[in-house]
């Protein structure tokens, strides 16, 4: 494939990364108004199991970065995350305040720091073990989200966003996020379909530095199995780049990311 090709395809990969959106504050803290409703609420997670709440969550704990940026784009600052300072040195795209407090990490939350906030809600993904759903079900209401599928990630990330957004009471919120996101989309297909290369195979990955050492995580058809001549010329890309990100995952925005870094 050429080279003005490949990087016109790379530069239609990256600005997916627009659609993620951000939040701003009103002056007293609080989120922009824009919920359904404040009456009850009930809502079906992945798991099938119907969440009641007596109003919209509003004091939210999300124990993955994936659903803190979805809050966060939805104008509900979580009140506790896992691994806050990590989040802020690789989540750009939405930015938690100095009010979010630390629950422990990703691969083993802290029960505890999270009962202490006096949660609404808590938001996880399906993924974690059924004992820590359990366990914070005897304190609070817990959202479980699907938070990854390989067939179809992107409208996987699409009925996490929605299901969250109802819990919030910020149905019409993820409406006008994901009419944005289709913009964005449909705005990439064109460069794509414009530099000749509508229908072409391309490698998205993640690439960073550290220390002396270049890491290359490619993606592809749901999964991280790439040939090794593609992760070879993604970490050539990437020596050249001096340690700079490259590409992006498919399922970035408000995507999950299993693998820990």
């Amino acid at each position: 494939m050429p080279r003005n090709r490949l990087t016109a395809l790379m530069a239609g990969a990256l600005v997916l990364l627009s659609a993620c959106g951000t939040t701003e504050r009103a002056a007293d803290g609080t989120a922009p108004s824009s919920a359904s409703g404040d009456g009850p609420v009930a809502v079906t997670d992945s798991r099938g199991q119907e969440v009641r709440l007596d109003a919209p969550a509003r004091r939210v704990v999300a124990l993955e970065w994936a659903e803190a940026e979805m809050l966060t784009t939805l104008d509900v600052m979580p009140v506790g995350v896992s691994q806050v300072e990590d989040y802020g040195n690789w989540v750009t795209a939405a930015e938690l305040d100095g009010s979010v407090r630390e629950v422990g990490t990703r691969a083993e939350p802290n029960v505890e720091s999270i009962v202490a906030l006096e949660p609404d809600l808590v938001v996880m993904e399906g993924y974690r073990s059924a004992p820590l759903v359990k366990q914070l079900e005897e304190y609070v209401p817990v959202l479980v989200t699907k938070g990854s599928d390989a067939g179809d990630n992107l409208q996987r990330m699409r009925d996490d966003f929605t299901m969250i957004a109802k819990a919030v009471g910020r149905e019409e919120k993820a409406a006008e996020a994901l009419a944005g996101f289709d913009g964005v989309l449909a705005d990439a297909r064109r460069k794509i379909a414009q530099a000749g290369a509508a229908g072409e195979s391309f490698v998205i990955a993640d690439g960073w530095q550290e220390g002396n050492a270049i890491a290359i995580r490619p993606y592809g058809g749901g999964g991280t199995g790439l040939p090794a001549r593609h992760r070879r010329r993604a970490a050539q890309r990437l020596a050249r780049e001096g340690g700079r990100r490259v590409g992006t995952r498919p399922d970035r925005c408000g995507g999950s990311d299993h693998h820990h870094r």
